[in-house]
């Protein structure tokens, strides 16, 4: 006696993939008899489909068949219910969780956690990000998330000197933090020293030169998408403009950067900066 005839599929559980792209793996088997191996092949082939779009996790989770011949597939895609962040004792969590568009209650998609991992590592305060994968302590059905991460020395002094035919003999410190206080900020400061031309020309002054910058760098503005950069600046050397002058310059900026969501490689910005120029002719201190 053949096994009775299927006469259709229900699919539940699923949310991230249309019911009519599992439903054409199915119903094939439609009008046939109940086949534990094409029924098997079919399952592999759904949860085939899910990989290929990302979500690893998803299962088929129960196929139970009705005596009418409907057969009841139910999906169990994969859904986070918590998200655990260890490893950081300098970096603040939020700093972390700003940048993991996976959120609670979604489900998990490999691809789009590959792209959180790697804004996480781009914030370039850690050597090396992880994820591990577990089933909830507080549904079986779910899953916890913990991204894992290696924190890096972060802040550098630099100190440098040499010769320049513009500096002449020079000297310059730095610093920078690109997770300035645990905050994901960056601050950078450098400045140069210089005794000055060290040739030979009647139409350029003697005269020590001076560079220096500092930059600050707010890359989630009020935790939105918005990024902030202040900028300020400031040199003054023997000028190449006026024959026997000395040029200052005095300035700062501002920038306000956003990316576009449909385009998250571009960004739009929108800037403001002032800047005094001054040329003296003749030794400045005269």
């Amino acid at each position: 006696e053949e096994n009775v005839p299927v006469t259709g599929f229900t699919i539940t559980g699923n949310k991230v993939v249309p019911t009519e792209e599992i439903a054409k793996i199915l119903n094939p088997q439609t009008g046939l008899p109940q086949n534990i191996s094409e029924l098997n092949k079919a399952v592999q082939e759904i949860e085939d489909l899910y990989a290929q779009k990302g979500y690893i996790l998803a299962r088929v989770k129960r196929i139970e068949d009705d005596p009418d011949g409907m057969i009841n597939v139910e999906i169990n895609e994969g859904i986070i219910d918590e998200i655990r962040i260890t490893g950081n004792t300098r970096t603040k969590d939020y700093v972390i969780k700003r940048n993991i568009l996976t959120q609670p209650g979604t489900v998990y998609n490999e691809n789009i956690l590959k792209q959180d991992l790697s804004r996480i590592y781009g914030t370039q305060a850690f050597s090396d990000v992880r994820r591990v994968l577990s089933a909830s302590n507080k549904d079986p059905d779910k899953y916890l998330l913990t991204v894992e991460v290696d924190e890096k020395r972060t802040g550098s002094i630099s100190i440098g000197g040499g010769v320049d035919t513009g500096s002449g003999l020079f000297g310059s410190l730095g610093f920078v933090d690109h997770n300035l206080r645990g905050r994901g900020q960056e601050l950078s400061i450098t400045a140069m020293t210089g005794t000055g031309i060290i040739l030979d020309d009647r139409d350029t002054v003697e005269r020590a030169s001076f560079q220096f910058e500092a930059k600050f760098v707010e890359p989630r503005l009020k935790q939105t998408l918005n990024s902030l950069q202040v900028r300020a600046f400031g040199n003054e050397l023997a000028s190449y403009q006026v024959p026997l002058g000395v040029e200052r310059r005095i300035g700062s900026e501002i920038q306000l950067a956003r990316p576009f969501k449909k385009y998250p490689h571009l960004a739009g910005s929108v800037s403001f900066g002032v800047e005094d120029v001054t040329i003296k002719e003749g030794d400045w201190s005269r």
